[in-house]
């Protein structure tokens, strides 16, 4: 048996019931061949096409895990593979990267600047690292701006209490005056009674004005 009829054979021990019977009679490789890209030729550039589309169009999506987005894109390139498209390894790292959301700018900058080379898989587990990473940062600014907020609400809470000790101090009433200490008089050293009303002293001025008359 020569070698065509052996790998003839092969072809047909992989084919399905159906196929098998529509190819037992084709003689030669090349006419089987023929016939296979004839039936499904147009379903693979179909199937090419559905592929590539989801493929490149690709976005991460928000809460989405960079590991989830990784595997869902590298079973598309290994499905493209097996349909006989074959994309260059920089080439799909840098799809992969175009799909990744913008906080990962920064860790796609470093991977250029530092021309990393590496599979599929490596990269996809520096993404979940770079997104732990991204992740802590997140929580540690979301913590800053907490103790922020608590800080100026604090201030504020202070000021307004001050603010409210000094008007409620503008607001005390001013206890009245103390009526002025009546003084001593110096007649009889006692206080109480205007001079015009003491009694002595109008006595006084009554014998100051008879005393003339009588004497006459």
């Amino acid at each position: 048996m020569d070698d065509d009829n052996k790998i003839r054979y092969y072809m047909l021990g992989a084919m399905s019931d159906d196929l098998q019977r529509q190819h037992e009679n084709i003689m030669t490789i090349r006419q089987m061949l023929a016939h296979l890209q004839e039936l499904f030729g147009e379903q693979n550039r179909a199937a090419k096409y559905q592929v590539c589309q989801r493929f490149f169009k690709a976005k991460m999506r928000d809460g989405q895990s960079v590991q989830d987005h990784c595997l869902t894109m590298i079973k598309d390139l290994e499905e493209l593979e097996k349909l006989g498209v074959i994309l260059d390894k920089n080439f799909q790292s840098d799809v992969i990267f175009q799909s990744l959301s913008d906080a990962y700018g920064q860790f796609i900058m470093n991977f250029h600047m530092h021309k990393m080379q590496c599979t599929l898989a490596e990269l996809m587990n520096m993404l979940v690292t770079a997104e732990l990473s991204l992740k802590g940062s997140k929580g540690s600014v979301l913590t800053v701006e907490r103790t922020s907020f608590k800080r100026k609400s604090f201030g504020k809470k202070k000021k307004s209490a001050k603010k409210q000790k000094v008007d409620g101090k503008k607001k005390k009433i001013e206890p009245k005056k103390k009526a002025a200490e009546k003084k001593k008089y110096f007649h009889c050293q006692s206080d109480g009674h205007w001079k015009r009303n003491y009694p002595q002293y109008l006595a006084t001025l009554k014998n100051k004005k008879d005393g003339p008359s009588g004497g006459s």
